[in-house]
């Protein structure tokens, strides 16, 4: 288990391995102290924040975004299973310091390589490393990038037998927010029967807000609010392996009520080859004072 703790004032990511037992008569905790061990070797001054873990063949591969005033830059951070440091001591940056860097995500392919997605000031971009976290591609490449819009990062899952598919939104005062799915493959290309500009989930006339999403047999399906109505919408997309909406062109709906149906989660068992959700519906109430006496 891994978090971001503030027990030094600014955030700084630590870590626990703990056995499978939990038995307290035996080791419980299979090392350092009960309050678990720093996992970085960057200086407490700056702020170490949202981490994240996946592992490899081999090891564990950590990455975590840093505040490098006036930017924030993504860095990498190799371990054993043990949470002991292994190769460069150091945590390694592969991202510009210049540029600013929103979130991440990455998640470890079908073939063997990690593949990390990130945004840079307002573009979104993909790299492929091995276990170790080295880059396999000689650059990062470019999947998307709008004038006026930002672009956000919001989940990546392995693809067939390589590659990946990236869900991100975009958010333009100009355009308006929407949703996106694009699948690329293990040299950086866009997936046949994929859109190169990226398939957007839906083509409802509201604004559209990422929810969740999960891996399915089928594809991915993912779970969104949007406003066409004047409040939040709850909608759900199942996106095909091969780029298609499965669940028409706007999505299935949700739940449509009057009030606001948002902060939605979603998982997927695969038994039965069912989806299932809940979510928060905002209904509105007003308290009457009785003052007849």
């Amino acid at each position: 288990m891994y978090w971001q703790d503030d027990r030094w004032g600014k955030p700084v990511i630590y870590g626990k391995k703990i056995n499978s037992s939990f038995d307290y008569s035996s080791e419980y905790f299979s090392n350092n102290s009960i309050n678990g061990q720093r996992l970085t070797t960057i200086t407490y001054n700056v702020k170490q924040e949202y981490p994240k873990i996946i592992k490899t063949e081999n090891n564990l591969l950590l990455s975590f975004m840093v505040e490098e005033f006036p930017n924030n830059n993504l860095y990498f951070q190799v371990l054993d299973n043990d949470l002991n440091l292994i190769g460069n001591t150091h945590s390694t940056s592969y991202t510009n310091s210049e540029s600013n860097h929103g979130g991440f995500d990455m998640v470890l392919g079908n073939d063997g390589y990690v593949y990390y997605t990130y945004t840079s000031e307002s573009d979104l971009y993909l790299q492929k490393l091995d276990g170790l976290g080295n880059p396999i591609w000689n650059a990062p490449i470019l999947i998307s990038a709008v004038d006026l819009t930002d672009i956000i990062v919001k989940a990546i899952y392995p693809y067939s037998e390589n590659g990946c598919v990236i869900i991100y939104q975009t958010e333009s005062w100009l355009y308006g927010n929407e949703v996106y799915s694009i699948a690329i493959n293990s040299e950086g290309q866009v997936i046949s029967g994929w859109l190169e500009e990226g398939l957007s989930i839906s083509s409802g006339s509201g604004n559209e807000y990422y929810e969740e999403s999960t891996l399915t047999s089928n594809g991915i399906f993912v779970l969104f609010r949007e406003t066409s109505t004047g409040n939040y919408n709850l909608y759900g997309q199942l996106v095909s392996f091969d780029g298609e909406l499965l669940s028409g062109a706007e999505g299935t709906v949700i739940d449509d009520g009057e009030y606001d149906e948002q902060n939605a989660s979603v998982t997927y068992n695969s038994e039965t080859n069912k989806i299932f959700s809940c979510w928060d519906k905002s209904v509105y109430s007003f308290v009457f004072t009785d003052t007849t006496i």
